[in-house]
């Protein structure tokens, strides 16, 4: 399984497409992070969390689960199955249910469930919340914000995406195609443009008063810079 080496038709595209499936699968936890962060204390107190756990914890995860599915292939033989729900299904099956392997099945689903239930919370829907309630405050906030992320996510059937993994890849990837362009707008703009300044008032000032105002509230530029970004990954 280790000393197989890689093939594919492009190595160059498929070694992009794989980042961009990491960056889309990943990005918005790791560009969420701001909405726990600022209840630090101090200045630096989520650097050593962005620099050493959140890389490992990505790398770990992608790891593993190249491992666990390499190995349930030369175990149990067949075609490769990337969903862990149908996966614990054919181990299931293949040691003929098992008192061992229904406990093992039982604990591992248990152990997916709680996993998607924090997710869903800590980054979801209490993230969602938080922001929807900035946008709208009068009238939403974080505990709305969470039910109307709820209804939406229902209402877009995500399960449709995990059908199989060649499609769950590609929408990750798709997302990273959209989310690396604006990420990299905000960042540029931060560091490079603003050097580092930020105005938290004027964040908040929906007139040519604030810096972040620009032509009648709208930065143009912006968005020619992320269709600039965009467009080569789309036409791929």
């Amino acid at each position: 399984m280790f000393e197989k080496p890689g093939s594919a038709p492009n190595v160059g595209w498929a070694f992009m497409f794989g980042i961009t499936a990491i960056l889309g699968s990943w990005g918005s936890g790791t560009l969420g992070q701001s909405d726990w962060t600022r209840y630090a204390k101090r200045r630096f107190a989520p650097t050593l969390s962005q620099l050493i756990a959140s890389p490992l914890t990505i790398a770990a995860t992608a790891t593993i689960g190249i491992i666990v599915t390499s190995a349930s292939r030369d175990i149990m033989g067949g075609e490769i199955e990337w969903n862990p729900i149908y996966l614990l299904a054919d181990i299931q099956d293949f040691y003929e249910s098992s008192p061992g392997v229904r406990a093992a099945v039982f604990f591992a689903s248990i152990g997916m469930v709680f996993s998607q239930f924090s997710i869903s919370v800590v980054l979801n829907s209490v993230s969602c919340g938080m922001d929807m309630a900035g946008l709208w405050p009068r009238y939403i906030n974080i505990r709305r914000g969470g039910y109307i992320m709820a209804c939406v996510g229902i209402a877009v059937q995500p399960w449709q995406l995990l059908s199989t993994a060649e499609k769950f890849l590609s929408v990750l990837s798709g997302f990273g195609v959209f989310m690396a362009p604006a990420t990299g707008i905000m960042l540029a703009d931060y560091h490079i443009v603003r050097k580092h300044k930020l105005k938290i008032g004027d964040l908040y000032s929906g007139d040519s008063s604030s810096i972040y105002w620009f032509d009648d509230g709208v930065n143009w530029r912006a968005f020619v810079a992320f269709l600039a970004g965009m467009w080569p990954l789309i036409r791929k």
